[in-house]
């Protein structure tokens, strides 16, 4: 007898193990949202950047045009206005 007793109650064991440890490990629901520590976007603490502003306007590198090649240029600007290509 004892040993039919001993064979259902390791049954019993075996078959309710993986439950028990299931609701053992899940604890306390999850929040459905993460949650951000207190203070907002404006506590973040970065660091500043060594690039200009985006505002700036930087040269592109070019100079004042010699006033003959200006002449030049004005000519033939004249003569495409006036005749066309």
């Amino acid at each position: 007898m004892s040993r039919l007793l001993l064979a259902v109650l390791l049954l019993a064991a075996l078959l309710l193990a993986p439950g028990l440890a299931a609701q053992a490990q899940t604890g306390a629901p999850q929040a459905a949202t993460p949650v951000r520590p207190h203070g907002g976007p404006s506590s973040e603490n970065s660091l500043p950047s060594a690039a200009p502003p985006a505002s700036t306007t930087q040269t592109t590198g070019s100079t004042d045009q010699n006033p003959v090649v200006k002449g030049m240029n004005d000519a033939e600007k004249a003569k495409v206005e006036a005749k066309g290509k």
